[in-house]
C-alpha cells in the first residue's frame, strides 16, 4: 500500500530520492536505532512520515498546520499500520513549545518557503535536534539579481512565499543557530527539466485530470504547475538541498 500512496501522498519532488537521504541520514546519527526519532515538518498528507516510519523503524512526529490535511493523513497512517510509530500533530511550527533535544532528524521538504521568519524557523530546527542530529532540506532560493515582478507575483499569490534567501543567507543563517558548516547544494537544473515535464504532461492530460478530480481543482493545479515551472525557467528563483549537522 506504502507503494501506491507513494506516488499521490508526497508531495516533494523526485518521489524517493530524498527519503533514501533521510534514511540514510538516520543511520549516522548517535542514537541507538530503537531511539531513533524525526520531525517531518510540513508533513501534508505524511506520505514522507510513513515511509521513513517504514524502512528505518524510527518514530516520526508529523507536523501540518492545515487540519484537513492532518486528519488525511492520520486516516492513512491508521489504514496502513503505523499508528504507533507516527503521531500527526496539527499545529503551527513557529508555535509549537519546542522540545530540545528531541529529534535525530528534522525534515523540511519544499515546506520552509512557506513560514519564513528565518531566524526563529532554523533556531527551532536546532533546538529541537539532538546533538549529532541532521537538519534536512529541499527548498526554493533566491538565485538571481533580483525578482521581477513577476516572480513576486507568482511566489505570493501561486506558491504563498513572502520571502526568499539567497545562498549566503541561510548558511549564515544555519551558522548563527549553531549548525556546523552545512552542505548545500543547488540543484536548479536538475529541478528545471523535472518542473516543466510535470507542467507539460499535466495540461497534455488536462481534460482526464477533469474528468477525476472536476474542473476547479484541474485548472487551479495546471495554473500552479505551469507558474511554478516558468519561475525556474527563468532563473531567478531556484532549488537546493541542503544537510546541517548540530554539534555533539
Amino acid at each position: 500500500m506504502l507503494l501506491v500512496l507513494g506516488t499521490v501522498d508526497s508531495l516533494h519532488f523526485f518521489g524517493d530520492e530524498p527519503i533514501r537521504r533521510i534514511v540514510e541520514l538516520l543511520t549516522k546519527t548517535p542514537s541507538r536505532n530503537g531511539d531513533k526519532k524525526v520531525l517531518d515538518v510540513g508533513t501534508g498528507f505524511g506520505g514522507t512520515a510513513r515511509l521513513l516510519a517504514h524502512r528505518s523503524g524510527c518514530k516520526v512526529d508529523a507536523l501540518e498546520l492545515q487540519p484537513d490535511l492532518c486528519e488525511a493523513g492520520r486516516a492513512l497512517t491508521r489504514r496502513c499500520g503505523l499508528g504507533d510509530r507516527i503521531s500527526h500533530l496539527n499545529d503551527d511550527f513557529l508555535e509549537l513549545v519546542v522540545t530540545p533535544n528531541a529529534y535525530d532528524v528534522v525534515v523540511g521538504l519544499l515546506c520552509f518557503l512557506h513560514i519564513g521568519h528565518w531566524n526563529d524557523l532554523f533556531q527551532r530546527c536546532f533546538d529541537s535536534l539532538k546533538p549529532g542530529g541532521f537538519l534536512y532540506i529541499d527548498d526554493f532560493f533566491l538565485r538571481g539579481e533580483e525578482l521581477t515582478v513577476e516572480d513576486e507575483q507568482t511566489l505570493k499569490e501561486d506558491v504563498y512565499c513572502s520571502e526568499l534567501l539567497r545562498r549566503e543567507g541561510i548558511v549564515a543563517g544555519l551558522a548563527a543557530c549553531g549548525f556546523e558548516e552545512p552542505s548545500f547544494e543547488d540543484v536548479t537544473t536538475k529541478w528545471q527539466p523535472y518542473l516543466l515535464d510535470r507542467s507539460t504532461k499535466y495540461h497534455a492530460d488536462l481534460a482526464v485530470q477533469i474528468a477525476r478530480d472536476g474542473v476547479a481543482t484541474a485548472r487551479e493545479l495546471d495554473h500552479f504547475y505551469t507558474r511554478v515551472a516558468r519561475i525556474f525557467q527563468a532563473g531567478n528563483v531556484g532549488g537546493y538541498t541542503l544537510i546541517a549537522r548540530k554539534p555533539l
